[in-house]
């Protein structure tokens, strides 16, 4: 670990020359070859600039999608038993990334990079890992998102005629409390409103401060459409409220 702390790409090198010189057999020192990927994919996942100088090195100069300091941090191990086993084409890529997936056993349960190479003797070798890792009870798991209610909507605006006056009624409405406006008779019907952080069914709802130009552009969004949101928290106010403001908006084009 001293040595990847010191320098992640010289250890890299030294690690795949190291692998290189004795592909073909799996003996003590290749343990010790992955137990170097493990110590990079550590290092590296917590430490952005030391990320940001190793994806630099020629290895991945020659990636069709070159790597991004953050969004594939997470994946350090990864790309480094990609560099220290040579992995150069798809099955070699395989290969590395099933290994991974078996030091991520040992990343799970805390394991320190000098007790890497026993914990993988222990466990039957590096292929006993990788079964292991298949059924491992603290392997996250894929994140799916909730469906969505077929028979309503999960927020509907009701058209409200107060919102249509003229002589700043319109102002006074959308600033009354929740207690005041709970019930409001209209010659249309009853129009129901509801208190602040909940829908017309009662749900939980959060709210978002958004500049003019990027609420047009999040309404502007199609059917389908994805964006990625940038939050900033802005403290608490007296009431107690957390205020969460929208500082930056990047839609995505739909697929197909």
């Amino acid at each position: 670990m001293r040595r990847v702390v010191s320098d992640p790409a010289a250890a890299a090198e030294q690690a795949r020359e190291k692998y290189a010189a004795g592909e073909d057999n799996w003996r003590r020192e290749k343990y010790e070859v992955l137990a170097v990927v493990y110590a990079l994919g550590q290092y590296l996942k917590y430490h952005g600039s030391a990320w940001r100088r190793f994806i630099k090195s020629p290895f991945f100069a020659d990636r069709k999608r070159p790597l991004r300091p953050i969004k594939d941090q997470p994946q350090a191990m990864r790309h480094a038993g990609y560099w220290v086993l040579n992995a150069s084409n798809e099955a070699q890529r395989d290969r590395a990334a099933a290994y991974v997936r078996g030091l991520q056993v040992l990343a799970r349960r805390g394991v320190r990079a000098d007790d890497v190479v026993g914990e993988i003797i222990k466990a039957g070798g590096i292929e006993a890992l990788v079964e292991a890792a298949k059924t491992d009870p603290t392997r996250p798991q894929k994140y799916r998102p909730p469906e969505e209610p077929e028979e309503e909507d999960y927020f509907i605006v009701t058209d409200d005629p107060d919102l249509h006056e003229i002589d700043g009624k319109a102002e006074e409405a959308a600033h009354q409390s929740a207690p005041a406006r709970a019930k409001r008779k209209h010659d249309d019907g009853v129009i129901k409103t509801f208190e602040r952080g909940s829908d017309p069914e009662g749900r939980a709802t959060v709210e978002f401060e958004v500049s003019v130009s990027r609420l047009e552009r999040l309404f502007a969004m199609e059917d389908g459409q994805a964006a990625t949101v940038r939050i900033i928290c802005r403290g608490t106010t007296d009431e107690g409220w957390v205020r969460l403001q929208i500082k930056k908006l990047k839609r995505h084009n739909l697929a197909g």
